[in-house]
């Protein structure tokens, strides 16, 4: 039995790996929400910063840069944005069915 059997697949697999190792355990429960989230503002001595930012730049390691996300459909039907800010990402786009063009922005 084959359990990865794309390169898209194993490229996901890399990706959540290198995520979880990079950031951790960022599972919060909402009965200890009130509690982290008044722990995260405390800045550190050393730094000046808080945890939400020290976590903010950790996410910024493993995130695309906007320049890296193909948008090439969306810029195709820009006149269907309201703004080429928040385009879809091809990879992450939502298509219609049985519309043609099948672009929409849902974003």
């Amino acid at each position: 039995m084959k359990m990865v059997q794309t390169p898209d697949q194993y490229i996901f697999i890399h990706d959540a790996i290198l995520e979880s190792v990079t950031c951790g355990d960022t599972q919060i429960t909402v009965s200890d929400l009130r509690h982290r989230v008044k722990k995260m503002n405390s800045r550190y001595p050393i730094t000046g910063l808080n945890t939400f930012q020290k976590e903010f730049e950790v996410l910024e390691q493993v995130s695309p840069k906007p320049d890296q996300v193909r948008r090439d459909v969306a810029i195709r039907f820009h006149q269907k944005n309201r703004s080429m800010d928040y385009a879809p990402p091809d990879k992450h786009r939502v298509p219609l069915k049985g519309e043609h063009p099948d672009y929409i922005n849902a974003v």
